[in-house]
């Protein structure tokens, strides 16, 4: 989500937008998050947490693609769905998915290991700042292209459903039974 720090300043300058345009973008991305929020805590419900987090890695690239290869503000503005729809997938699913993987005498460690283990993370922002200053937006949304696009894969290769493996599946209905 570093990326997102930087999408309205970097497009008001690229297309030299004025500044009602970030009232525009805000409007879409909030638009998207009241739009999706169904839609991700169905497929939440239905297919699991873990499917949610690879579809937060998979909009977090696109967000940062668009930005990186949009032709146009109209285009452009579709940073703001996929932003949107990252951090509506985030606040749906990030804390059930680590929750899911433990039984209940272990979850209040598990939530403090998790948030403990991420919150260094806040600081990235920081260093993507000094990055942009150095050597542009560019490199900024090409790095988190690269690192969605990982995060992506080890989901998608390396992380198990934890509705169906593990401990988590002893005290769980298996997906997609009412």
């Amino acid at each position: 989500l570093t990326a997102s720090a930087f999408f309205v300043t970097y497009g008001m300058g690229k297309y030299n937008l004025p500044l009602a345009f970030a009232g525009v973008f805000t409007i879409i991305f909030m638009g998207s998050m009241v739009a999706t929020n169904i839609l991700f805590g169905y497929l939440a419900d239905r297919f699991g947490h873990k499917c949610n987090l690879l579809l937060l890695a998979l909009s977090a690239t696109a967000a940062t693609l668009v930005a990186l290869f949009a032709r146009n503000a109209i285009e452009y503005s579709a940073v703001f769905f996929f932003t949107g729809c990252t951090i509506t997938v985030q606040g749906i699913s990030r804390m059930p998915f680590v929750a899911e993987l433990c039984g209940d005498r272990e979850r209040p460690l598990y939530v403090a290991i998790t948030n403990t283990l991420t919150a260094p993370t806040l600081f990235v922002g920081v260093l993507a700042g000094v990055l942009v200053k150095s050597s542009g937006y560019e490199i900024v949304f090409i790095l988190y292209c690269v690192l969605g696009l990982l995060s992506a894969a080890w989901i998608l290769l390396k992380v198990r459903e934890p509705r169906t493996s593990g401990i988590a599946a002893q005290f769980r209905i298996p997906p997609g039974n009412p």
